[in-house]
């Protein structure tokens, strides 16, 4: 599916896409490929709005048993479920004028009819996903959870500022690619099909 080379001491990746079953699909097959070519650095270019919970915890917990190294750079921003996915790694750089953005979990209903026990299973289940991306963001990051909790409950974009401080970034930086080194943009059909 990738160019990967084999052995390669460095790929980097671009991305830019919402996070849904689609993308979190292919950016799995784009780390197995790296692991199994034997890569021993990737360094993603990434940016994101968001997506859906349950997909972006299964790319932070697969990124999480890679065998390389991984570093991540916003190079615009990252929103919602991408903070999880950022969190991936120790190594998170952010270009001056990123952004990061916390809000608090939803879910799309369509022409659903809802009664009282499916409104409050509907209910466990936002607060199950707002919890489990507190417990990963409380684990790489130096807030106490008392602050975490509080990002979720007022969508607002933090800078770069409070991500540094934040412990959620280590540098602030432009982003500069290695010449001759391979670098794979991800492209995938988006969810509402564009």
């Amino acid at each position: 599916m990738y160019d990967i080379p084999r052995k390669a001491p460095l790929v980097y990746l671009s991305s830019s896409a919402n996070v849904h079953q689609d993308i979190a699909e292919d950016i799995i097959a784009f780390a197995v490929e790296c692991a199994n070519a034997g890569v021993k650095r990737v360094y993603w270019l990434f940016s994101t709005p968001g997506g859906k919970v349950s997909d972006g915890i299964n790319v932070y917990n697969v990124l999480r048993g890679m065998p390389f190294e991984l570093a991540i750079h916003n190079v615009a921003n990252v929103d919602s479920i991408g903070n999880v996915i950022f969190l991936a790694t120790d190594e998170r750089y952010a270009v001056p004028s990123a952004t990061f953005m916390f809000h608090t979990v939803g879910i799309e209903i369509k022409d659903t009819r809802l009664d009282f026990k499916s409104g409050m299973e509907i209910m466990e289940s936002i607060q199950n996903d707002k919890n489990r991306m507190v417990d990963i963001i409380e684990k790489h990051i130096t807030l106490p959870r008392r602050q975490i909790d509080n990002l979720f409950h007022r969508q607002r974009e933090k800078d770069v500022r409070f991500a540094l401080e934040a412990g959620i970034i280590s540098d602030v930086r432009e982003v500069k690619v290695e010449p001759g080194a391979p670098v794979i943009a991800l492209r995938t059909k988006r969810e509402n099909g564009d």
